[in-house]
């Protein structure tokens, strides 16, 4: 109804991501809708600057200490926490030491994954399920992590694909939708419902250093991020 209401009223539409745009104008094809709309496309910044006033939050330091694969990101039915989660179970029986963080609030529709990670016997253990994150904290965790998954059934952008590449984290992501413009060649792409083919990437990091220290500095060195700045300018120039 939301896009509907788009494609009958509005003068003008932003996208992300040319993928969006793409699927947006097949979408108004097939609804019969001629009309003209003018679009632009204008991708989001991952330069986020942080509050002077916000420091690190003392009780996640010895967490930020482990070694963690990070999940950012609101805990929702198109999202694939429980295969992540599925595939840590997996990965803990090789590596005793790693971690999961979820980071983010519980959306709707979300019983089963919440319970599972409620009453998951490691919560708090080895895997932890933060909400009350500030900015700098969440800047830290980015900064720190291991290994960053963001695993979707579809995503408009995926912000925190490009804050993690900003903070040169190696990603892994579901090679779909605009996920696949937004990683470019900085990501590893998972396709859709292979749990094997995520646990044997994630794997293969942790079996190899030589491999993951490449691997970053790949990002490192080649990552150019969008800025806020440059969103700004092409928006007002646009509108």
């Amino acid at each position: 109804k939301y896009i509907d209401a788009i494609l009958r009223y509005s003068n003008q539409v932003f996208f992300y991501l040319y993928s969006c745009q793409k699927d947006f104008l097949k979408y108004k094809f097939e609804q019969d809708i001629f009309r003209s709309i003018k679009n632009s496309v204008v991708h989001l910044g991952c330069d986020f600057k942080l509050q002077n006033n916000q420091s690190i939050q003392t009780k996640y330091t010895k967490l930020l200490e482990k070694r963690y694969i990070l999940f950012v990101g609101t805990i929702e039915p198109r999202k694939k926490h429980k295969e992540l989660l599925e595939v840590f179970d997996k990965l803990q029986k090789e590596h005793m030491d790693i971690n999961l963080i979820f980071i983010g609030k519980f959306g709707w529709n979300i019983e089963n994954i919440k319970s599972k990670i409620q009453n998951h016997k490691e919560l708090n253990k080895t895997l932890f399920h933060l909400e009350d994150i500030n900015d700098f904290t969440l800047s830290q965790f980015y900064k720190n992590a291991y290994l960053v998954c963001y695993l979707s059934n579809y995503e408009g952008f995926g912000l925190p694909v490009v804050e993690a590449l900003y903070n040169d984290n190696i990603v892994v992501v579901s090679n779909n939708s605009s996920l696949k413009e937004a990683g470019r060649e900085f990501v590893d792409y998972i396709e859709e419902n292979k749990p094997k083919e995520l646990f044997k990437t994630i794997n293969s990091y942790l079996l190899d250093n030589n491999l993951y220290l490449t691997k970053k500095d790949f990002v490192k060195t080649n990552f150019k991020a969008y800025s806020w700045m440059d969103f700004y300018k092409k928006t007002t120039k646009t509108l």
